[in-house]
């Protein structure tokens, strides 16, 4: 990317939320329009979730029931595959290190295709990313079984726990209360704006004074698995 960028967009998300695989994948779409600095930040919605005395939407049916057509819709506007996971909600603490170790060790684009193909497989294609077996497997045919097994290993590192932690407990501290949350720096504000969920990337780019042509922007993300 340029040295020079409109801003800069820190993204918080869970593999296992749905409304983080929209808006991510939005925001890699929007990332070359608006020349922005997007960094991805793997966190644990579940801890999110208990720290901030939130509760999650499948535990309130009305809201459960509306979220599923929601993302559905979505699914048909962004051209997006969307499938409800046969396992849901599930675990995240895996996967969550597993992209944590693929940041520490391989290049952002690495990290970010690992994101996206974790959060298609899981909202798309049904694959349980918590379980070790079936996230191995994933993590084998498309890296190799050498990768597979060092991502692995090194999510089990105290290194790798300790940063989720981190990173997870920042966005606490900060107020977050849910997934995706994003903070964004330059454009209107001067100081540092926290925006959460995938339809407030309109105000994003209100912020950052870019051009936003909704929900339905189809300039792919070099990673479309």
């Amino acid at each position: 990317m340029p040295a020079t960028t409109n801003g800069r967009i820190r993204v918080f998300f869970d593999t296992c939320s749905p409304y983080s695989y929209f808006a991510v994948n939005l925001l890699l779409r929007y990332r070359p329009l608006w020349n922005a600095d997007l960094v991805l930040e793997p966190v644990l919605l579940g801890a999110i979730i208990v720290g901030s005395k939130n509760v999650a939407p499948p535990q309130v049916p009305v809201k459960g029931a509306y979220q599923i057509n929601d993302l559905n819709r979505l699914s048909k506007m962004m051209h997006l595959p969307y499938n409800f996971p046969s396992v849901f909600p599930i675990v995240s603490l895996l996967p969550q290190r597993v992209l944590h170790a693929i940041k520490a060790t391989k290049s952002t684009q690495v990290f970010e295709e690992a994101s996206l193909l974790l959060m298609k497989a899981f909202h798309a294609d049904d694959v349980n990313i918590s379980d070790a077996a079936q996230l191995r497997d994933l993590l084998t045919r498309h890296y190799g079984a050498a990768d597979a097994d060092a991502f692995l290993a090194k999510a089990s590192s105290p290194e790798i726990k300790a940063t989720l932690t981190t990173v997870t407990n920042e966005l606490i501290e900060r107020g977050g209360f849910g997934l995706p949350t994003m903070f964004v720096t330059g454009g209107k504000e001067k100081e540092e704006q926290m925006y959460f969920g995938m339809d407030r990337i309109e105000a994003i780019a209100y912020q950052l004074e870019v051009d936003y042509r909704g929900w339905t922007y189809m300039s792919s993300p070099r990673s479309n698995l």
